[in-house]
């Protein structure tokens, strides 16, 4: 991540969790809080810095891991605001998965209207939760495996 703000009385913190791609942070203190609203002002946030040659639809993939059930989602934004497309990204058992699923239904997506850099943002839903990667692809065929790509270059 460019950037980490602790909000909330959560912060995210190094995870040196076996298996990670190199980079993975987890949501502490972890007092089981689930932050479903108003996350935007409340929970912890990381912003990435990307630069987008494509405009259009594009698909959010997290490479994640939760303890248990209630360890388990995040939500994803767009240049400091809420994104209903692709908020309560879930499905993160207690092994590293990559998922697209929202409990909303649709995969998680987000809406770039002009090329350039934009800030993708990550928010805390549940603490405890561990994020290791972030994929965005206009390629509805696209899957990642194992660690997923290589970082992008900054």
């Amino acid at each position: 991540a460019h950037r980490s703000v602790a909000q909330g009385g959560h912060a995210w913190t190094g995870d040196a969790t076996v298996g990670a791609s190199g980079g993975a942070v987890v949501a502490t203190p972890n007092t089981v809080t689930n932050q479903n609203v108003d996350y935007v002002t409340n929970s912890p946030r990381l912003d990435y810095s990307v630069t987008f040659v494509k405009t259009g639809v594009h698909q959010v993939w997290i490479r994640g891991r939760g303890q248990d059930g209630t360890d388990d989602s995040i939500h994803v934004g767009l240049d400091g605001s809420a994104v209903a497309t692709s908020d309560r990204i879930s499905s993160f058992p207690n092994a590293w998965t990559w998922s697209k699923s929202t409990m909303d239904g649709p995969v998680a997506t987000i809406s770039i209207a002009t090329a350039g850099v934009h800030t993708i943002n990550l928010w805390m839903r549940e603490d405890g939760f561990v994020v290791d990667k972030v994929v965005l692809t206009t390629s509805a065929g696209f899957v990642p495996t194992g660690t997923g790509p290589a970082e992008s270059p900054r």
